[in-house]
């Protein structure tokens, strides 16, 4: 009663969807709100965050290969994936806070990347649902590869997607 048919082969479980997000949302309100404080946890503990998520890494390799191997069930998989999105968030801005001014200055196609980054948040699921019907039209079912195939899609095509929106919106700012 709560499925919603998204596409033809994709059902969401809204209720799941809508609670498992929800906590992302609160935390970002929070985390807005006391941005000062947060950074500086970051920027303080750093070394802890890379601990973390190397920790948390294992763990959701370790029960991620188990569930999809159908070694074990796993009742708190989505848990497990929470804390490890959790981290690798966390590391990812602690690493951007740290080193984002060196890299970007090194990389000339980074600050570009960056202007669309919020872009490529909302568009990266989109693709991941598109990657996830050529798995399925295409047959393979495999995790590794199947995983292997979403990485090589999801990362360029959403990134250039969005490199692309952002240029054609420039053009036309700049023609008005």
């Amino acid at each position: 009663c709560w499925n919603l048919n998204l596409f033809k082969h994709c059902k969401l479980n809204i209720l799941i969807f809508f609670t498992s997000y929800l906590f992302y949302w609160v935390a970002g309100c929070y985390i807005g709100k006391n941005y000062h404080i947060f950074l500086k946890l970051l920027k303080d503990n750093f070394a802890a965050i890379v601990s973390a998520l190397c920790i948390t890494l294992v763990i959701f390799g370790y029960y991620t290969y188990m569930a999809f191997n159908y070694i074990a069930y796993i009742p708190f998989m989505n848990q497990v994936h929470s804390l490890y999105v959790i981290c690798i968030l966390c590391f990812l801005y602690a690493f951007s806070v740290k080193f984002g001014s060196q890299i970007m200055e090194r990389v000339k196609l980074l600050p570009k990347i960056d202007k669309v980054s919020y872009s490529i948040y909302l568009w990266h699921m989109l693709v991941i649902f598109g990657a996830n019907f050529v798995l399925q039209t295409a047959g393979i079912v495999s995790q590794g590869p199947g995983f292997l195939i979403r990485v090589i899609i999801v990362y360029p095509v959403t990134v250039l997607w969005c490199l692309l929106l952002n240029r054609i919106r420039n053009a036309f700012k700049n023609k008005s």
